[in-house]
């Protein structure tokens, strides 16, 4: 897998304010898919109430073999 990290300032501008660079649009416009929340999940058991977001971040396909990726966000409350 290929991790590629990038520094804040390939995105913007840095100064007095911040100003985004071309890069930074193209970045959104290529990972707009699993930025955004499509569904969220409530469940509460046992008093705990936890609430799920997940984000789908696409796939990777060789040869017979399909990995799904996916990321979520979790907020866990204990209900009275």
């Amino acid at each position: 897998m290929l991790l590629i990290i990038y520094s804040f300032s390939v995105f913007v501008f840095v100064g007095s304010q911040y100003t985004p660079r071309d890069v930074l649009k193209v970045w959104k416009d290529r990972n707009q898919r699993w930025l955004s929340v499509s569904e969220v999940h409530r469940e509460t058991t046992a008093g705990v109430r936890v609430t799920v977001l997940p984000l789908y971040m696409g796939s990777r396909e060789e040869q017979d073999d399909i990995t799904y990726w996916w990321r979520w966000v979790e907020s866990n409350r204990g209900c009275m």
